[in-house]
């Protein structure tokens, strides 16, 4: 048996909100637990699934609401904002003292650009932070898909078999007037259902890396996080 930090999706199939909590696997009989008693077996997931299930949305969401460059303005937008947003992820997790001053730095560039530039008009000033900020957040988007891929991390997700969610639908008949005069209600009617129902639903994943096992000590460290 070996502990690990296992990444677990909030919401049934959607794999990109999770939570991390440290987990008991016992790899011959296919099972993890945590120490609130939560037990399942686990089954090794096909990664083109967690493609399907975790990137395919977010280029659907590219393709639909994005904008690809076009010309060589737009290629250089692309790779400013790309290096604002990779940089700004690298501070912030190699110096997370640091990122206040660098926002104050950020800013005053910020600051320096739009008054020492050549850019005239808040439409034109506009327009260029639209587009690095624009362009900078589809980097991202495509940085964090090829960065997840070359280092395995998609090949690396377990399904949990034996852990639902109960979900509860609930709507009830309301009170509403037909007719409202100063602060007189007239003909007062009922709308709506009243209803209840619960149902389960499965769909939990954990991206568990089998390499990065959690010795004694470095346990307490995480929970102190």
């Amino acid at each position: 048996m070996s502990k690990h930090i296992a990444k677990i999706n909030k919401v049934p199939y959607l794999l990109w909100f999770n939570h991390s909590t440290i987990v008991e696997a016992d790899w011959k009989r296919e099972q993890i637990w945590n120490d609130f008693g939560t037990k399942s077996k686990i089954q090794k997931v096909n990664k083109w699934l967690i493609f399907l299930l975790k990137y395919v949305p977010l280029f659907l969401l590219l393709l639909i609401g994005g904008v690809a460059p076009e010309n060589t303005q737009d290629y250089g937008f692309f790779t400013l904002g790309g290096m604002i947003a990779f940089l700004s992820i690298w501070v912030f997790m190699k110096y997370p003292n640091w990122i206040k001053l660098y926002i104050i730095a950020i800013c005053g560039m910020g600051v320096w650009f739009l008054t020492k530039s050549e850019i005239h008009g808040i439409h034109g000033i506009a327009y260029y932070i639209d587009r690095v900020f624009m362009f900078g957040t589809e980097a991202l988007f495509l940085g964090y898909i090829v960065y997840e891929i070359l280092t395995g991390k998609w090949d690396k997700y377990y399904f949990l078999r034996h852990v639902w969610s109960d979900i509860t639908l609930k709507t009830e008949r309301k009170s509403k007037p037909l007719l409202k005069i100063g602060n007189r209600e007239i003909l007062n009617i009922k709308t709506g259902v009243d209803y209840v129902a619960t149902a389960r639903a499965g769909g939990f994943f954990a991206m568990i890396d089998k390499d990065e096992e959690i010795l004694e000590g470095e346990e307490n460290e995480e929970d102190n996080h």
